[in-house]
Formats: structure tokens, sequence, C-alpha cells
């Protein structure tokens, strides 16, 4: 009898990512750039072996990289589940539950006679969190529009970080720009009549109740970073990245020409963001930004990890140099 195809090593692979990625992946992949910049072919093959990056490391990746989806739909069903006997009335009854990935063309993750909710089970960072902030938007955007006399709800872990974003002055343009049809119809819905999250916010924080459910399962707030380690990313990441604000201008310094989604994301349209860095110093509005960059803009490096840089200067950046 012919045997199948053996049974990967998740804890090899899991060794092999970690060894890669060392205590700070974020360095790592800097290091990288910076190693394999202005190198030939020749020098690439030789790098590629001297950094220990192989196909065999790229598949361990990849299949790490389907298991956590898994896992993410795993956890998202699993607390909505244990979530539901402390939230419900007595007699209330479910009309349908989504716990899948996506809303499965059912428009929330739980309808009852008496409620419609999201669930949102975030762990936030506390960097730019662009993404994150987008979805949780997505989501309060369509309970409070919703079509329904039932109350709506939106559950997250944790209040603080959703609390903050929804204070903020985030624009709405920058929130939707990775969702056209969410844009077109809220633009379609609302004009100008809100510019920035907290507008819209203030206007319908009394459609939506935001609840943290966090007490609820004790078991996903346990798996968030203590206060110290958050405190610790949190320097790390702001370490030689202090800004200051003069005026309608904001500047930083970087080593290279760099753009930071906590910096660019809290300006309104018309105000400066003013980057000082060896080449020269670039200043440009928010609007400028999303002009000329938007690349940038949409890139996952500044809407992941909130920070994108080029290793060179690009031409497009020039008009932008100041004194």
């Amino acid at each position: 009898m012919s045997k199948g195809p053996a049974e990967p090593d998740l804890v090899a692979a899991a060794q092999r990512l970690a060894d890669f990625g060392g205590e700070d992946l974020t360095r790592r992949i800097g290091q990288l750039e910076k190693d394999f910049s202005r190198q030939s072919r020749d020098l690439i093959t030789e790098l590629l072996s001297t950094h220990g990056v192989n196909r065999e490391l790229l598949g361990q990746a990849y299949l790490f990289k389907q298991l956590a989806g898994q896992i993410n739909v795993t956890i998202h069903a699993l607390g909505i589940l244990l979530c539901l006997p402390a939230l419900l009335e007595s007699n209330e009854k479910i009309e349908y539950l989504s716990l899948g990935a996506g809303n499965t063309g059912r428009p929330f993750d739980l309808e009852t006679d008496q409620r419609v909710a999201e669930f949102k089970f975030i762990h936030w960072r506390g960097g730019a969190e662009v993404i994150r902030q987008n979805a949780l938007f997505k989501d309060f955007y369509g309970l409070a529009e919703a079509l329904t006399s039932k109350r709506r709800y939106l559950y997250v872990l944790g209040d603080e970080h959703p609390n903050a974003f929804f204070h903020s002055g985030r624009s709405l343009r920058s929130v939707m720009s990775r969702n056209r049809k969410l844009w077109s119809e809220f633009e379609e819905k609302y004009g100008d009549q809100f510019q920035t999250v907290q507008d819209y916010y203030s206007a319908k924080s009394a459609e939506v109740t935001i609840e943290d459910v966090s007490p609820l399962v004790p078991e996903l707030v346990s798996a968030k970073p203590t206060t110290e380690q958050r405190a610790r990313t949190q320097a790390r990441r702001s370490r030689g990245h202090q800004f200051r604000v003069h005026g309608d201008t904001t500047t930083y310094t970087a080593t290279r020409l760099l753009f930071r989604a906590d910096v660019i994301e809290s300006l309104g349209p018309s105000q400066r963001v003013r980057i000082e860095t060896p080449d020269g110093n670039f200043e440009m509005t928010r609007a400028d930004f999303y002009r000329v960059f938007a690349n940038v803009a949409q890139s996952a490096s500044y809407l992941e990890r909130g920070v994108y840089h080029y290793s060179r200067t690009p031409d497009k950046a020039l008009p932008f140099l100041r004194p």
C-alpha cells in the first residue's frame, strides 16, 4: 500500500519561522531590504543562502497562513457562541447566526427577535491600526444605517481603543478608501456632511451600543499582551520617531523618506506633514499625499504596519522638497 504525503512537522516549521523573524521581524525585514539593495543577480543568490531564504521556508510560512485563517474563524465562532447565554434575554429568540468568515450573505453576525449585533474580537496592538479601524467602522456603519427598529450592538474586546478611534479626527475617505462600494454608498447618502470619524459617530452614537464583552470571554483577554508588553512594543515603534507640531504642520525625522500613518491619518486634508531626512526635507498636505502617493496609502505596509519607506527617493517626491 502506498503511503500518502507526510504530515507537515508544525513544530519544526514554527521554529524555522521564529528563527527567521528573530526578536523583531520589522527590524529583520529592514535588514533584508538594506542587504539586497543595489546587488547583482549573482550576489542575490548568495545572499538568499546566507539569510536562509528558500522555498521550504516560504512553504512553511504559507502553511501557517492557511492555518491562521482557520483559527481566526474558529475563535470568532466560539467567541460568539460562548457570549450568547450572558447577552440574550430569557425570552429572546435567535433568528440567525453568521459564525463564519464574513457574513455569508447575512447582514449581521447575530439577529434575534430583539436585536442585531456584530462581534469584533480584535486585539489592538497600539500602533496605527488602520485595517482594524476600517473593519470596526464598517460594522458600526452597517448597524447605524440598518433599517430596523431592533436594538443594535457592536460587541468588542475592551472599549478603550474603539472609543479613541470613534472620537478621532481620522478622515472618513481614508477609512473607506479600500472599499469603493461602501464609500460610494456613503457619499451618495451624505455628500460632504461628515468629514471625520468623530463627525459621523457624534451623529450616530445613540443608534448603536458599543459593549465590552471581554469579561464574558476571559480566555481571549488573557491572550492579549500585558500593559508592560504593550508599552515595550510602543516604545520600540516610537523610538526615533517622535514628532512636533507647529501650527498646521506636523514634523518628524527619518533616515529616508518614510510615511507614518499615525501622523498622516490624524491630519485634516489641508494640514501638512514635514518629513526631515538626510536627503532633504519633504513637506506636503494630506491631500497631496493621497493624490501623489496613492500607491503608498493603499499598500499593505502602510495599512498594516503603519509605515512605508522608500529605499530611494522617487522623482514624484522631489516637488515637495523644502528648505
